[in-house]
């Protein structure tokens, strides 16, 4: 969990200087004051063949832009599995096949 609040000046990324949508009708960028945006993200193994760190995690994650113009959306959400099912490391010195 965690977040942040930024009191800085910045170019708008969606509004000129009379409010209006900057990629329909052009314009000089507007000037926004302040933004902040909370976020929270997990993980969790959830098969492990063995005791090794090998296995099958999963993670999600959200996020909500709080105040301020977000560039794209004002919240998002993600899920989905990370494998890591590769084979256990080669003990030094160990003969690979076809050696």
């Amino acid at each position: 969990m965690g977040g942040f609040y930024n009191t800085g000046r910045y170019a708008d990324p969606l509004l000129n200087t009379g409010g209006r949508n900057r990629i329909q009708f052009g314009g000089p960028a507007g000037t926004d004051e302040g933004s902040s945006l909370f976020y929270f993200q997990a993980q969790q193994m959830v098969y492990r063949p063995d005791s090794s760190d090998r296995g099958l995690t999963v993670f999600g994650g959200a996020d909500w832009a709080a105040s301020g113009q977000p560039n794209v959306e004002r919240m998002a959400a993600d899920i989905g599995p990370v494998k890591g099912l590769e084979a256990a490391a080669r003990t030094p010195g160990a003969q690979t096949p076809g050696s």
